[in-house]
């Protein structure tokens, strides 16, 4: 809702954006998973992949569409039901070919509690700034602001606090030797 205040001064489109928002979680996945099947020789598997998400999306939106009371809204359901199919096809490929070897908990489950802590600090901060500044279009922009800012910084906290980033990552940085110090100073990263 704030980013549409900001950006349009009216946030009608926000709940037509929730509704979409999977489609682009997933779709930024796919573009990943695309890649890894193409480069491992497998052209063929997102093309059919996006065949079957793509009649899949054809089907909900000619019965979602009917629907008077879902209307637009269904195209929105569609798509992000259209990605997900064709994001959990293209995993699944991209398993069964590169048989990968990675502990879920350290590239999945990490990450996604960081995130979810962000999501929450940047809702929190949001909704008290909201409630402090009101609905303006320039009160929209500050909370907007201080949410990015905080759900930026908590978000790479967390990462360091769930162990997702390691030292050996940030030695390979720029200057990742002082950095490294500065963090576990900071007691944010632990030696491997």
């Amino acid at each position: 809702d704030p980013i549409l205040r900001t950006l349009f001064g009216t946030n009608d489109a926000a709940f037509l954006l929730r509704l979409i928002t999977p489609a682009i979680v997933c779709s930024s996945i796919v573009l990943v998973t695309n890649s890894i099947l193409q480069a491992t020789g497998n052209v063929l598997v997102p093309v059919m992949n996006i065949a079957v998400a793509g009649v899949t999306k054809v089907i909900i939106n000619y019965f979602l569409l009917a629907i008077p009371s879902v209307n637009i809204n269904g195209v929105a359901i569609g798509s992000s039901v259209c990605y997900f199919i064709y994001m959990a096809l293209n995993l699944f490929y991209v398993n069964k070919v590169t048989k990968p070897a990675f502990n879920i908990m350290d590239f999945i489950i990490k990450p996604a509690v960081s995130a979810g802590v962000m999501g929450i600090i940047v809702w929190a901060v949001n909704t008290i700034m909201s409630d402090f500044l009101g609905d303006g279009r320039m009160s929209a922009v500050v909370c907007t602001g201080m949410g990015v800012a905080a759900g930026g910084l908590v978000y790479v906290i967390a990462l360091f606090k769930t162990g997702s980033l390691t030292a050996n990552e940030i030695h390979n940085l720029p200057k990742g030797q002082s950095i490294a110090r500065i963090l576990m100073k900071l007691k944010l990263l632990r030696e491997n």
